[in-house]
């Protein structure tokens, strides 16, 4: 991000990005008399509702979550989709090249985001940025609205294959998510980010031939460690199989007309390569990983595991369970 660069996070206050320290940003509340005239990104986070429950998120940043462990809803995470804060900032952010709306999911709380669209002043220099599931069409008229902007580029997570992708990402079904993605692209333009995880690099090549398949630029992110769902946490065997996997996406990636695309791909792959070797060199699956998978069955209805993946992974519930 660029110095002076505007976030507003799900706790409803808004922090600006201007210094580096130690490598990392220093979120400033904007309430200390900081300058934003010129301020030409600027990043919205505004809430948790969501209504998915992937695996590698939590009730802090999903309302979907909370409900479906029961627990109380977090006091200081903002649930509330109001856009009065952002609404008031933006007709005063006249110097903005770019706005990103992130997670939750903004392009399911229509009426809200609406709002949030007609407040953006000088919208035909605008560059709109979301990303999102797109479990659903977003509404015609926030498509008609985005007709009066720059430019609009949707990121739209598609972390792993058709086979594990309702037990990593609960709440999407991967057909309805494909034929939004088709529907949508004569609209904005679409990139495929795969958030890497474990079930990622156990089904890789399905993955990547839809998305090559489909012209659709690649972009990666990680689940990192700690969380028990980093791919750094699978066992050798898998790691070896993932690499293997991995050659075959370099050899399908140069199918892409367009040579930045392949050269933005093969980039990608070879940082999974890396990654995954990083942490964790062991025969077994991390026992946590284990313990999580256990914890997703019990969550999720309908969804086990041991049934979907080829690999039959035993939990240590299902071991007992298999035992009786």
């Amino acid at each position: 991000m660029e110095k002076n660069d505007l976030v507003l996070h799900q706790t409803g206050k808004f922090y600006i990005n201007d210094v580096l320290q130690e490598g990392n940003w220093k979120l400033s509340d904007i309430t200390d008399n900081v300058d934003v005239s010129e301020t030409k990104t600027l990043k919205v986070s505004p809430h948790a509702l969501c209504s998915n429950a992937c695996s590698h998120c939590d009730e802090s940043n999903s309302s979907r979550w909370a409900k479906l462990q029961e627990i109380e809803i977090l006091k200081d995470i903002a649930y509330d989709d109001s856009t009065k804060l952002l609404t008031d900032l933006l007709k005063n952010l006249t110097n903005l090249c770019t706005v990103t709306f992130d997670g939750g999911d903004p392009l399911y709380y229509i009426d809200s985001h609406l709002d949030a669209l007609r407040s953006i002043p000088n919208k035909e220099n605008i560059e709109l940025i979301y990303h999102s599931s797109l479990k659903t069409m977003p509404h015609e008229d926030i498509i008609e609205m985005w007709q009066e902007f720059k430019h609009v580029k949707v990121f739209v997570s598609l972390d792993t294959s058709e086979k594990y992708f309702s037990y990593f990402r609960y709440g999407s079904n991967w057909g309805a998510v494909t034929e939004t993605i088709s529907l949508l692209r004569e609209h904005a333009e679409i990139v495929a980010t795969i958030t890497v995880n474990c079930l990622t690099m156990m089904d890789f090549n399905p993955l990547v031939d839809y998305i090559v398949n489909e012209d659709l630029q690649l972009h990666v992110a990680f689940v990192d460690p700690p969380h028990q769902m980093s791919c750094v946490f699978m066992p050798n065997n898998l790691k070896l199989n993932a690499s293997m996997q991995l050659s075959r996406a370099k050899v399908k990636a140069r199918e892409y007309k367009e040579d930045w695309k392949i050269k933005k791909a093969i980039e990608a792959f070879d940082k999974i390569q890396s990654f995954m070797f990083t942490h964790y060199d062991n025969t077994t699956w991390h026992p946590t990983t284990l313990d999580f998978f256990a914890q997703l069955d019990g969550i999720y209805s309908g969804f086990r595991i041991y049934e979907i993946s080829d690999y039959k992974i035993l939990h240590p519930k299902q071991k007992a369970r298999l035992k009786k």
